[in-house]
């Protein structure tokens, strides 16, 4: 396998939910994270309330104090977090080292208010991103003796994709079923809780501008603090709704970073409607949890050795354990996210420490009492794969990263690569020569680079884009090649002819790809929603009218054009004209699918964002940087 220079670190099986996650590889990554606000925040009466809410396990989880902060206050000032995240910025990472590094920050914060722990539901790391936002707002919300929101609303859930997708706030533009109210966006956070912290908690801009557009002059300004005030705002007692999306945004200012979108507002119908997405009422809430380690400081020392252990729901713990009940040691808890033990003599090697809060046992981290232990230096998140094109016999296959990094695989050469190299926007796809001998890398700003056999024949870099690039498709003799905006907008260079576009017109969603029709000399845009354009190709069916489970972000089509196929960021395959062999739309993904490739009717490969490959129909597995 070839790639660029320098080494590639990834987290490799740091996904995997099931294991017990401890804190000597610690990966500690700086996320860059914006907010912006669309409409202002109502915190003032509603109308349109339809009597007293509903009971709901959540507004029995936590008491709110008598110093929790509500709109029109807001906090002094931005909490310091006390721990790294433990997140990935690039895609969904519902990992335990993210989920509890996230709740320990969180927790910290609400203490600050008299508020106590976040405590969430069992299942959290398995709902989806909408309800994982849903679920963390009303325990903000409930834990401050607000009313929950009653309901997530469908038409709203659309909106919020939409501006997950294009990387802004979601249009607050209401429905028959719900009145629209303030929306919010966070852009490079990996879970729902990151976000959450971002909005609730490090929103007062002053003296550090934290979100767009903040014009607040000191650090309770209300100006700093307004995606708080969505959050919690006034939207009725028995018919506050919303409306929720994740997802890896495709244009906008921020392509290419997971993006998580909120709208806040009013139910206009009853509960549950046709238009419910999710209800409050569904969710089990509970009233405690196990306690659980993030951090210990340091993680090695001789007897009488001074720890600080860091986690999560510590109050009241009666001992630490070290390496079992065998040898034990009392904590002195100053927290609930912090205890102090003295090392115990009977502390020998490299032992499991766990704290006990009584009936629970904490998770364990490792603890050496006879030396150091030595940290894995940080890790570097990599870029996210973007991308990916077949050799034409169907025996190997390129991957492509947001850096213009290039993996190979198979009987794929490798022709050269941007991995080494500063880019001015971030690469969004590639197309391969038909001989396999070369390929061309094309960034969201137009820039097209080419290795090998493949020649350049201009590019968009210098033209002033109404859309960022996303995509682009190679004619049949190489001498030439498309490129598509997320407007639709289509840029033809060499013997690629100019068929149309849908640059100026009104679109659902964005579109996310294109393909080419070999036999016509045309080709075919497709956006989120799965929504097909036809240009001089024939038309074989879209999804653009079916709801989908996540948004569609690439297509392959036959070389004869009979048919395409169009995949989702879950993996799901839709097939028109062309024989469905198989899709990852039913399985757990660690990262979400972010393109496909074909070679002949039947034998496809889809990529994720972490590298993974997925093949069906006969198509060769040759290895993965997943």
């Amino acid at each position: 396998m070839h790639g660029r220079s320098g080494t590639r670190l990834r987290r490799g099986t740091t996904h995997d939910r099931t294991r017990q996650m401890g804190w000597l590889g610690t990966a500690v990554v700086g996320v860059l994270l914006v907010t912006t606000l669309s409409v202002a925040t109502s915190t003032g009466s509603t109308v349109g309330s339809r009597g007293e809410a509903p009971a709901t396990p959540s507004a029995a989880v936590l008491t709110a104090h008598e110093q929790a902060i509500v709109p029109p206050n807001h906090p002094q000032a931005n909490v310091q977090a006390q721990v790294p995240f433990n997140c990935d910025q690039f895609a969904l990472d519902n990992t335990p080292a993210c989920i509890y590094s996230a709740l320990l920050n969180i927790n910290y914060g609400r203490s600050l208010e008299g508020v106590g722990p976040m405590i969430l539901p069992v299942d959290y790391p398995e709902l989806p991103p909408a309800e994982q936002l849903f679920v963390v707002f009303n325990l903000e919300r409930t834990a401050r003796g607000l009313p929950p929101l009653v309901e997530l609303d469908a038409s709203a859930d659309d909106d919020a994709l939409a501006g997950a997708l294009a990387s802004t706030d979601p249009a607050a533009l209401g429905s028959s079923t719900f009145g629209a109210g303030p929306s919010i966006a966070a852009f490079g956070t990996g879970n729902a809780l990151q976000a959450d912290w971002e909005w609730m908690y490090t929103d007062g801009c002053y003296p550090t501008v934290g979100n767009a557009g903040c014009t607040s002059t000191s650090p309770n300004d209300p100006a700093g603090w307004d995606h708080r005030d969505a959050i919690l705002g006034n939207y009725g007692s028995a018919s506050a709704a919303a409306g929720a999306a994740e997802a890896t945004a495709t244009s906008g200012v921020h392509p290419g970073l997971l993006t998580w979108t909120a709208e806040f507002g009013q139910s206009l119908v009853a509960i549950p409607s046709a238009a419910t997405a999710f209800e409050n009422a569904s969710v089990d809430y509970p009233s405690s949890a196990a306690p659980y380690l993030v951090d210990l400081s340091p993680d090695s020392g001789g007897d009488g050795s001074t720890v600080t252990i860091q986690g999560v729901y510590l109050s009241g713990a009666s001992a630490v354990e070290l390496g079992g009940p065998g040898c034990t040691a009392p904590p002195t808890v100053t927290s609930g996210e912090s205890a102090v033990v003295v090392i115990p003599s009977c502390a020998s090697g490299t032992v499991a420490l766990q704290v006990v809060v009584p009936p629970n046992t904490s998770n364990a981290l490792a603890y050496s009492a006879v030396g150091p232990v030595y940290r894995a230096a940080a890790a570097t998140v990599a870029p996210p794969f973007v991308g990916m094109a077949t050799t034409p016999s169907g025996g190997g296959y390129w991957e492509v990263a947001a850096d213009g990094g290039v993996f190979t695989f198979g009987g794929a050469s490798f022709h050269g690569s941007m991995g080494d190299r500063d880019l001015d926007a971030p690469i969004v796809g590639m197309a391969a020569t038909s001989d396999g001998g070369g390929y061309w890398l094309v960034g969201a700003d137009g820039g097209v680079f080419a290795f090998g056999d493949a020649h350049f024949f201009g590019s968009a870099a210098n033209v002033r884009l109404d859309r960022p690039i996303v995509g682009m498709a190679a004619t049949p003799d190489d001498g030439g090649y498309w490129l598509v905006a997320a407007d639709g907008g289509v840029f033809s260079y060499g013997d690629a002819r100019y068929q149309g576009s849908m640059g100026g017109k009104h679109l659902n969603r964005p579109v996310v790809g294109m393909a080419a029709d070999q036999a016509t000399g045309g080709y075919w845009l497709v956006a989120a929603d799965g929504g097909i354009f036809s240009f001089d190709a024939p038309f074989h069916g879209s999804t653009g009218n079916i709801v989908l489970n996540r948004p569609v972000v690439g297509m392959e089509a036959a070389a004869d054009g009979a048919g395409y196929r169009l995949v989702a960021s879950d993996g799901g395959v839709f097939c028109f004209g062309l024989p469905f062999e198989g899709s990852e739309g039913s399985v757990h993904l660690d990262r979400p699918v972010v393109g496909v490739s074909a070679e002949g009717a039947t034998a496809y490969w889809m990529v994720a964002a972490d590298g993974g490959v997925f093949t069906f129909g006969g198509a060769g597995f040759f290895g993965s940087e997943g």
